[in-house]
């Protein structure tokens, strides 16, 4: 018998490959269009970085299969909405089975690094339940995934707000890449944010009524600008990840700073038309336009 250790997707013992669990196409956008050409994690602000998080999880061929829903998404929606060459995105079969296996290696990998202890008081039945569910759905053990759906939020600038909203909430917005878990008392989800997508798998949500336009058929289908509306708990999340950018901004080494300088005074012109230097930009005009809001309203307040 081999000593091998199992695929989680195939479950046969085979070599296992160092997958990523966000697809790498994500990881080398992010690198093209940033200031420096580096990356740096959030868990880990002073050590540069070449590439992004990775597990031993799938063999060769289970990460083959994966990675041919992965091309059709990042061809024909990933690539495109982050260029800003179209406003509407027509998908197929692939966008269900590339967002449903991302959901499956985030929900894997938060279980395998005991970040669900919390959730799994509550939920741990319903954590098991959408894992089974959708590897059956990838495997075409199943022709749907039940309950466990999947939704996709995009996300572009702030054009308003009537409030406050975090300092560097766009540079969280239009450049962070990260995967998380959010629960309330009745709902919880696993979250996969992909630069300026945020993909949503149901874990436990008995009221839908709060998600409108977001949810992804599994067949065929659109993503268009229109009306869309997700609940108080995932914009509060957005809203908290994006006030720890200025946290973990804070922990940032002098030396390391030093070293972002020279990288940027290297090659000014990159920076200059990177896509931070875009969301660093987008704060400012949103800080600004919030700045003028607050002065029109303290003269309203002193009118009265």
């Amino acid at each position: 018998m081999s000593d091998e250790t199992p695929c989680a997707f195939c479950e046969q013992p085979k070599p296992l490959q160092v997958s990523h669990v966000v697809p790498s196409f994500v990881y080398r956008w992010l690198k093209d269009t940033s200031a420096t050409g580096y990356l740096r994690y959030g868990q880990r602000p002073n050590q540069r970085a070449q590439d992004g998080l990775k597990c031993e999880l799938l063999c060769r061929d289970c990460e083959a299969l994966f990675n041919g829903w992965e091309t059709p998404f990042a061809l024909n929606l990933f690539h495109p909405y982050h260029s800003r060459t179209t406003s509407r995105f027509e998908y197929k079969s692939w966008m269900s089975k590339c967002l449903t296996s991302i959901c499956w290696r985030a929900l894997i990998d938060l279980q395998r690094q005991g970040n669900l202890r919390q959730l799994n008081v509550n939920f741990g039945s319903d954590v098991d339940a959408a894992l089974l569910t959708w590897k059956a759905f990838l495997r075409e053990e199943r022709r749907d995934i039940g309950e466990f759906e999947l939704h996709v939020l995009p996300l572009d600038e702030i054009a308003e707000t009537d409030g406050d909203s975090p300092p560097r909430i766009h540079r969280y917005l239009l450049r962070a890449v990260q995967i998380d878990r959010i629960w309330t008392q009745q709902s919880a989800f696993v979250v996969v944010k992909l630069a300026r997508l945020l993909v949503i798998g149901f874990i436990r949500e008995p009221e839908r009524a709060f998600w409108s336009g977001t949810k992804i058929d599994l067949e065929t289908g659109a993503i268009a600008p229109g009306l869309m509306s997700v609940p108080n708990c995932l914009l509060n999340w957005v809203a908290q990840q994006a006030e720890r950018i200025s946290e973990i901004d804070a922990t940032l080494s002098s030396r390391q700073e030093a070293k972002i300088q020279a990288t940027v005074d290297m090659n000014p012109e990159r920076a200059m038309q990177s896509e931070t230097m875009a969301a660093l930009a987008a704060d400012i005009r949103l800080s600004s336009r919030q700045a003028d809001h607050n002065l029109r309203s303290n003269r309203k307040s002193m009118d009265g």
